[in-house]
């Protein structure tokens, strides 16, 4: 008997309190095209309580007594507030049209720069030869100096030929690396492959070689995937003179290389290599 009678009474509680409560069905469409709106966020003000829209654009809610206030929103659409009268027990339908409206974002801005930066403030990963470890590289090539820089596969396929390779790729002919001499693209027309900046430009004449090993298609083109291989020279203006150097090797190799600068002005110099 004292289990019937604890049943009867939260029983009791249960139905007391749900006829304390309402639901609130409609739909949600846009003002001026009438779509329904799939996925509309419908929330009580001042409560937790919420539900999103079906595909139909149909809702239902339930929530307390009395007036409440729903606010319901859509992305491109703006933010309604409806008050709505809950009855006990009962259920309240309502439609619910939102107006249209634009979408304001940040602005995004992509850019590529071309100015001079700091290493460490370079997106990519740059490594730069300068000109005190070409001077002091005992051989001709200055390309060897390419093989102890990180990151990069060096080949060398004969006196002065190189192959270069960055970013995992591995080719003796690779024409996705990249080789600028002083901004000007050196690479075979016909072929696309590089025709070897350090190659053509003897080592008294070179101010720095700078590697890029990222893609740096944004500023050079398609073909610079690969990384970039950029060989800057000497200004004839800053570095006036004449060098002559003779040097040699093994199975009777015999090297000559000649280098002379001269200032005429302020904006004309020439130079000879």
């Amino acid at each position: 008997m004292k289990k019937i009678v604890t049943t009867l009474f939260f029983s009791l509680l249960a139905i007391c309190t749900f006829a304390q409560r309402g639901v609130v069905s409609g739909k949600v469409t846009g003002a001026a095209s009438g779509e329904t709106l799939a996925g509309a966020t419908i929330v009580i003000d001042g409560a937790t309580g919420g539900t999103i829209a079906a595909g139909d654009g149909s809702f239902s809610l339930s929530m307390e007594s009395g007036t409440q206030r729903l606010l319901v929103s859509y992305i491109g659409y703006q933010t309604a507030t409806v008050e709505v009268e809950v009855t006990p027990g009962g259920t309240t339908n309502i439609d619910i049209t939102l107006e249209a409206t634009g979408i304001q974002g940040s602005e995004i801005v992509v850019s590529a720069s071309r100015r001079a930066e700091k290493l460490t403030n370079a997106p990519a990963t740059i490594q730069v030869i300068n000109s005190r470890a070409i001077s002091e590289l005992p051989s001709f090539n200055v390309a060897e100096l390419l093989g102890r820089q990180k990151g990069i596969d060096y080949v060398r396929s004969g006196v002065l030929g190189i192959g270069v390779n960055a970013r995992g790729f591995n080719s003796a002919f690779n024409p996705k690396n990249l080789q600028i001499n002083d901004n000007r693209f050196s690479s075979l027309i016909a072929t696309g492959l590089p025709l070897g900046a350090l190659g053509t430009t003897v080592k008294e004449d070179i101010e720095r070689i700078e590697v890029i090993l990222g893609p740096s298609s944004a500023l050079y083109g398609p073909n610079a995937h690969n990384g970039l291989l950029n060989t800057i020279t000497k200004d004839p203006r800053n570095s006036e003179g004449t060098t002559i150097a003779l040097g040699a090797g093994n199975q009777s190799v015999l090297t000559g290389r000649f280098r002379h600068a001269m200032k005429l002005s302020d904006q004309w110099a020439f130079k000879v290599s």
